[in-house]
Parts: C-alpha cells; sequence; structure tokens
C-alpha cells in the first residue's frame, strides 16, 4: 500500500509513547477508531525523519494508518503571507488511513484532554476550515482542519489521496444529510472527523494543523486574534513539504 513521503528516507525508532504535541496551552493528543473500535494508544512502529518529523505506524488486518507530526513554516501559504505577527510555533498532523478491507467508518481526533485551568476554548471555523481556538491571557492558539465541503472540493478535483467517489458527497454537504463529517466540541476542545465509507485498496489523507503566539498586551483581544487562524489554514500538501527530500521542499 502506498505510504506517506514513500521517497524520504526513514529512521525506526522505539514506540514507547503515543502520538502527541506538546502546547503552552496544554497536550494535544490524536487517536482513531475503525468500525467502533479504538486504535491502540501505541503505535506499532515509530520511524523518524529528515527534519525532525516522525511517523506512528500501525498495522492492522483491516487497515494501516500512518501518522505525520512535523513542523511546518504556514508563512508560505498565501493566506498567512499576510500576517506578519510573529508566531511562538507552528505544527502539522497528517493522518493517512488505507483499507484491506471495506470500512465502514473510520473516525480520527485530536483534542485537548487536560488544559490549563486557565484555558479558554470556542469555535473559530470558517468556509472550508473547521477550527477552535483556545487562550488564556499569555498564549492564543487555534487548532483547524478542512471541513467537509473541502474534502469533497479535493476529492472531486481528482486528488490522488481522497477517493474520488467522495465528490459525489458533496450534495449531501449542501443538504446537510450527510452521515459523516468533521465537528468540533470547544467543552471537550476537540476536533473530529468520521471518514465516509472506505473500500478494500482504497486510501485517504487528511491532515490537521495548530499554531499559538504570545500577544502583545496592547494588541487585539485574544479573542479576536486571527493570526494563529491563518497559520492552520493549510492542506495535507503544505504540511508535507515541509520534509526535507520531500519535492515541494523549499530546500
Amino acid at each position: 500500500m502506498p505510504r506517506l513521503l514513500p521517497t524520504v528516507p526513514r529512521t525506526p525508532g522505539a514506540a514507547r509513547t503515543a502520538p502527541a504535541l506538546a502546547t503552552l496551552l496544554g497536550c494535544l493528543a490524536f487517536g482513531a477508531t475503525i468500525d467502533s473500535r479504538p486504535l491502540p494508544a501505541l503505535p506499532d512502529r515509530v520511524f523518524r525523519l529528515p527534519g525532525g518529523a516522525r511517523v506512528f505506524h500501525w498495522d492492522r488486518p483491516d487497515a494501516e494508518l500512518e501518522l505525520l507530526l512535523c513542523r511546518f513554516d504556514p508563512r508560505r501559504t498565501t493566506a498567512q503571507a499576510a500576517d506578519d505577527r510573529p508566531l511562538a510555533d507552528c505544527w502539522g498532523a497528517v493522518w493517512r488511513v488505507a483499507a484491506r478491507r471495506t470500512l465502514e467508518r473510520v473516525e480520527l481526533s485530536a483534542a485537548f484532554p487536560h488544559p490549563a485551568a486557565d484555558v479558554q476554548c470556542d469555535y473559530s471555523g470558517a468556509q472550508s476550515l473547521v477550527a477552535i481556538a483556545l487562550w488564556n491571557d499569555r498564549t492564543v492558539l487555534t487548532l483547524g482542519s478542512s471541513d467537509e465541503e473541502e474534502l469533497c472540493d479535493r476529492a472531486t478535483g481528482r486528488h490522488p489521496d481522497l477517493p474520488h467517489r467522495w465528490g459525489d458527497l458533496l450534495p449531501q454537504v449542501h443538504d446537510r444529510t450527510t452521515t459523516w463529517g468533521t465537528s468540533c466540541d470547544s467543552d471537550a476542545r476537540e476536533l473530529r472527523w468520521a471518514l465516509p465509507a472506505l473500500a478494500p485498496r482504497e486510501h485517504a489523507v487528511l491532515h490537521s494543523a495548530v499554531a499559538w503566539r504570545h500577544p502583545e498586551p496592547d494588541e487585539v483581544d485574544p479573542e479576536e486574534d486571527l493570526t494563529t487562524f491563518w497559520a492552520v489554514l493549510t492542506s495535507p500538501e503544505s504540511v508535507l513539504a515541509a520534509i526535507p527530500g520531500h519535492p515541494g521542499h523549499p530546500g
């Protein structure tokens, strides 16, 4: 089955911890379920890539999953280029789910299970973006990903890393009759993806991004700070291009 970044060298590492990212507002944890069966927290294998990225790999009888975590520079995207206020950090997460048999429902999640006590959270999405914002007096953070319409548009455009037939589901999105999709829970501080069914040998690549910064005391209200919003308005291709050895890496 195809894997993420097949031309980039991988160095095997020890699978000792579950995939997570440490942020200033708490630990961002990742999870998945396949047809209601949770994926083990610990992966079967972990690989290190050039530039410090990591790939977590699960090998199951019904599916193969990979999760890549890496830093990336959002200023290389059109949206972020217009906002030159500095970020403290920015990370991308890219999932690849490959089906060995029919998978009726795959769910992926990214959540802050134990945020700092003073953290507030609210919905922060827009067209093509599902997102939540977290903040306190010192830090503003946005966690975001593509919404259902964006996924269908990518599939309609014959994107190689999504089943093309997912593009036919766009009318369901417009009519709000889907049984799948993206959702966010500001109380649980979580983004969740419920994917359309995957047939044997089909695969899907999806992403999320998280960025945070430290506003100056005289800057706008943290709830209206759009710098981190623009930073997470990205794509799987932009995140993967941050890895040295990727054809799109700036070098």
